[in-house]
């Protein structure tokens, strides 16, 4: 196995990236099925001046996952003022025992 193989390997065996990636899957996949969810989002990006909403993952290439992970990134402080002004609450979403904000 080569140094880059087990660089690579060494990212997904870490904890973290799988628990960040469910969380990123959960927020992707909630958004693509809630028209009232993205219609929020939609009206708080163009205040905001945010000019793309939330890409799904396409294929399970780990471009794919860079740019869905972006395009939430990139939206989170939108959806977090979503949540904190009680208009969306992913906390049904999660089914793990963490919560998203």
């Amino acid at each position: 196995m080569s140094s880059s193989e087990q660089h690579r390997k060494g990212y997904w065996a870490t904890p973290v990236l799988p628990w960040c990636i469910l969380k990123m899957r959960l927020i992707i996949t909630h958004f693509h099925s809630s028209t009232y969810a993205v219609r929020h989002l939609a009206a708080l990006r163009v205040l905001h001046n945010v000019p793309e909403g939330i890409v799904a993952i396409g294929n399970t290439r780990f471009a794919s996952y860079y740019y869905a992970a972006q395009s939430v990134l990139n939206c989170l402080p939108l959806i977090l003022q979503l949540i904190s002004s009680g208009v969306l609450d992913l906390n049904p979403v999660c089914t793990s025992n963490y919560p998203i904000h």
